[in-house]
């Protein structure tokens, strides 16, 4: 049986949260207020997220987060003039996640 250590699932959580605040934070800026974000899962509010983008959702909920970082990623990289390889990189991750 495996020892449990209070701090590594503490930092696991805290880096949890982050996540889901900072996916929270760019789809805000895109889609507009998130109500009752808090209440959701990382996977269910990336699941809102590309719905409300109108992006097909990936059958693996781990992959709907990714793909909709990734997505919101490039989109940002573009706002901010960032590289076309970069975006072009953003995308080819989104579409094997998304043209399914």
């Amino acid at each position: 049986m495996a020892a449990f250590d209070a701090a590594e699932v503490t930092r696991a959580v805290r880096k949890e949260v982050a996540r889901h605040e900072q996916l929270h934070d760019r789809l805000s800026r895109v889609v507009g207020p998130v109500a009752d974000y808090q209440g959701m899962s990382l996977p269910e509010l990336a699941a809102y997220g590309l719905k409300k983008l109108g992006l097909e959702m990936p059958d693996d909920e781990d992959d709907a987060v990714v793909a909709l970082e990734y997505f919101l990623h490039g989109r940002a990289n573009r706002e901010m003039g960032g590289s076309a390889s970069m975006d072009a990189g953003a995308d080819d991750f989104v579409s094997r996640y998304l043209a399914t």
